[in-house]
């Protein structure tokens, strides 16, 4: 086996079936390739769609009883994998026909990690191109060595829900070394939109709770995700005072930034109260 699809799926039976068609159409041999599929305690009736279809790849499901973070769901997938290779592709994301090919292509010519373009389809579609840095990594359009991401020790078993966890993986993969590429023609179409346009505000929430977490892992890492002292100072300034009003006026991400800083606060405050009692 040399390459395997990691997904993790929860409450989204039409689009996956989408997403297994596009994988049953790819250009890559079916012998080449596998995925693993954890069924997250779905109750849409995944689990039975999944039972009766005819798959002409090979598949690994794996079903939970209770939800898992997605951290610790993707790294079972992952322990489960018998590919040299892992490419990350979420449930909401259709596959170009070429793209799997492509990622494995680029793989056997140079390990490193890959990222592929993403159209957000949502009222209207946009494409999201990466830039060949850690930050873009990204669980719907990325590939790279299993051994790589064994030796880092795959996901972050300490973060919560949602947020960050491509990134610290990213970041680790950069800091042993592994190189970080664009890879052209290997698109995705992601239903729905893009993370910072979403309305779902509870994952802004735990994406600020999981960015102190990383940067209390890695403090060179505050700049970057926009927590260091005099950032934290003047997002608090524009989102949390009557400045608020103006910021809102010209930021289209209002209301996902200022979720996000409040969950930056709360895990701060949560932390420090935590190091009290252990004084």
């Amino acid at each position: 086996m040399e390459i395997s699809i990691i997904t993790v799926t929860k409450n989204r039976k039409d689009i996956l079936l989408r997403k297994l068609e596009s994988i049953q159409n790819q250009s890559l041999e079916k012998s080449r390739f596998e995925l693993i599929l954890l069924d997250n305690n779905s109750t849409d009736g995944t689990k039975e769609a999944l039972e009766n279809l005819n798959y002409g790849y090979k598949i690994k499901i794996i079903n939970t009883d209770k939800d898992l973070p997605v951290t610790e769901a993707r790294n079972l997938c992952a322990q489960a994998a018998k590919g040299k290779y892992l490419y990350l592709s979420d449930d909401d994301c259709i596959l170009a026909k070429n793209t799997l090919e492509k990622h494995l292509s680029a793989q056997k010519s140079q390990k490193a990690a890959y990222l592929g373009e993403i159209e957000f389809i949502d009222e209207e579609s946009h494409l999201w191109r990466p830039l060949a840095k850690y930050w873009y990594l990204n669980g719907a359009n990325s590939s790279f060595p299993k051994k790589a991401f064994d030796e880092v020790g795959g996901f972050c078993k300490e973060l919560r829900q949602y947020g960050l966890e491509d990134l610290l993986l990213g970041y680790e993969l950069k800091k042993i070394g592994l190189p970080f590429k664009v890879l052209a023609d290997a698109p995705v179409k992601h239903i729905g939109p893009a993370p910072l346009a979403g309305k779902d505000l509870s994952k802004a929430f735990s994406a600020g709770q999981n960015t102190v977490i990383v940067t209390n892992k890695y403090p060179e890492l505050s700049f970057r995700l926009g927590v260091s002292g005099w950032l934290l100072a003047i997002k608090k300034l524009l989102y949390l005072t009557p400045l608020q009003l103006i910021t809102k006026r010209f930021n289209k991400n209002f209301d996902y930034e200022k979720v996000y800083l409040m969950g930056v606060l709360e895990q701060k405050q949560m932390m420090h109260y935590k190091e009290e009692e252990s004084a």
